[in-house]
């Protein structure tokens, strides 16, 4: 017997360092929609207001609830988003995010902690603290030797008087660089569990999603859930840009239906086969998504490699124009 497939629940955690520029906003919706996600916590929006119009500029379209905290002046700015068929069906599971951009000021990180402490007492069930903490918690979570003791010490106390558990980061050592030839690298964003959050949601894992934008790395949280996966049929846009689908889907509708009279059915019989065809035109055709998936293979690697050693001439001078033939392709993509 083959494995059981259990749907998956994910969130992702983005310090996108300001959404006022329409062609960021672009660029930041098309990271957020290369993957399924059913929750999204957005740190550094800096804006003062957020309008359905603004959210639905940088927001995948399934996400079309939101919250928001507006920005202080030109800085911070929170929005939390989720998708509008999210909820639990099989059991009564619930949960609570905490979305959370920590100061920058080290005098204001002992109010920060003490916040988060309140908190842990009004989540009683599964809890995520998930975002830009703005704290370290080991030298090893700095490329610097530029380290000081106190904060992290303190940050790490609460997080075992709390019993939370700090997910370890898959695919990368650090998420927010300075972008320098040199870089500062540092471990910043992260995510913090609690106890009933890992047992009801079991192998919860934290990788990241490309960032071709803003100076962190955008985060992926990966939890399992017990709903069973189901196979749904999902029809691409792309497609219709084909002369060649559109003469296959044509030539499928056109063509007779025996030994059904019904009319009705013979139009039921016919969508099945344009979805066999379609599902067998989707495997051979070259997608012009593909281009745009090897940026961003080309971008995670350069993060990978900057993390490990100095980037060579060849490789800081390939990373702009990557980034922006990733952008122009978006763009052209949007206004398809």
């Amino acid at each position: 017997m083959e494995p059981a497939s259990f749907k998956k629940l994910l969130l992702s955690s983005w310090n996108v360092r300001g959404l006022g520029d329409s062609d960021k906003c672009r660029d930041v919706r098309y990271t957020l929609s290369s993957t399924p996600l059913h929750v999204i916590c957005l740190q550094e929006t800096k804006l003062s207001d957020v309008a359905v119009s603004k959210a639905s500029s940088f927001l995948p379209s399934n996400l079309t609830n939101f919250t928001y905290k507006n920005s202080n002046g030109a800085s911070g700015g929170l929005l939390n988003a989720w998708t509008y068929f999210f909820e639990s069906t099989v059991d009564s599971l619930s949960f609570a995010v905490t979305n959370v951009y920590g100061p920058c000021r080290n005098d204001q990180k002992e109010n920060f902690l003490n916040e988060l402490r309140f908190l842990s007492t009004t989540c009683t069930g599964p809890w995520l603290i998930f975002g830009d903490f703005n704290l370290t918690r080991v030298a090893e979570d700095k490329n610097t030797e530029n380290f000081s003791n106190a904060a992290p010490e303190a940050f790490n106390d609460i997080i075992d008087e709390l019993l939370l558990n700090d997910l370890p980061l898959l695919d990368h050592r650090f998420t927010w660089s300075n972008g320098q030839d040199n870089p500062t690298l540092v471990r910043l964003d992260r995510a913090l569990i609690n106890v009933p959050w890992g047992q009801a949601l079991f192998n919860s894992t934290l990788t990241s999603l490309v960032r071709h934008t803003s100076d962190h790395v955008p985060l992926l949280l990966t939890a399992t859930s017990t709903a069973p996966v189901s196979q749904i049929f999902r029809y691409q846009k792309f497609w219709a840009a084909y002369a060649t689908y559109k003469n296959m889907v044509l030539q499928v509708w056109e063509a007779p239906v025996n030994q059904v009279a019904d009319s009705a059915q013979q139009v039921v019989e016919k969508l099945k086969w344009v979805r066999v065809k379609s599902k067998k035109f989707a495997k051979d055709i070259k997608c012009p998504k593909e281009i745009m998936v090897a940026c961003q293979h080309v971008i995670a690697l350069i993060d990978i490699m900057e993390e490990l050693r100095s980037l060579t001439l060849e490789e800081l001078l390939l990373r702009t124009p990557v980034k922006e033939q990733l952008s122009t392709h978006n763009k052209a993509l949007s206004d398809y």
